[in-house]
C-alpha cells in the first residue's frame, strides 16, 4: 500500500520555513513558495522544487519518502553584497533550519537527511544565483 504524503509534506515544509526567523531575516516569508512561483518574483526567493515520492513501510507505519529540492535564488550587487555570497549564506541557513524540521500535526518525521547543495550562476550580467538544496524526508501519518 502506498500512502502519498507529498502535498502534506510540501505544505509542512513551506509553513515551517515561513516561521524561521533566521531564514526570514534574509528571505521574506512572502517569497517562500510552493512549486508554482509568480512571474518575475522579487529576489531573493525560495521554491519547493520537484518532489520525488517513494513508498515507505515499516512494521507499524505506512508513509512516504520524499526527495525534495529546495531551490533558493538570490541576486546581488558585485561590489556591495555579491549574489555568490548571498546564495552561500541562504543555503547554509536553510540547511541549518531544516535540521529542526517540524511538519506539524498529523505527520511524524522518520528521517530528514540532507543530501547536498549545488550552486550555479543563473545570469552573470545580473549577478543572479541559484542553490539547489536537497533532502530526503520520510514521514508517516500520525493522526487522521
Amino acid at each position: 500500500m502506498f500512502l502519498d504524503l507529498t502535498d502534506p509534506i510540501k505544505d509542512g515544509v513551506i509553513m515551517f520555513l515561513s516561521r524561521q526567523r533566521r531564514l526570514t531575516q534574509f528571505l521574506p516569508e512572502e517569497r517562500i513558495f510552493a512549486m508554482q512561483v509568480p512571474a518575475n518574483p522579487e529576489y531573493p526567493f525560495l521554491r519547493f522544487g520537484t518532489p520525488i515520492p517513494t513508498p515507505y513501510e515499516s512494521s507499524c507505519w505506512v508513509g512516504t519518502s520524499l526527495r525534495v529540492t529546495l531551490d533558493v535564488f538570490a541576486q546581488g550587487d558585485p561590489e556591495e553584497d555579491p549574489g555568490e555570497v548571498q546564495i552561500g549564506r541562504l543555503s547554509r541557513i536553510l540547511v541549518d533550519v531544516m535540521n529542526h524540521l517540524d511538519l506539524g500535526d498529523g505527520l511524524g518525521i522518520v528521517t530528514n537527511d540532507y543530501l547536498g547543495t549545488s550552486r550555479s550562476i543563473v545570469d552573470q550580467e545580473a549577478d543572479r544565483w541559484r542553490a539547489m538544496v536537497e533532502f530526503n524526508i520520510t514521514a508517516v501519518q500520525t493522526a487522521n
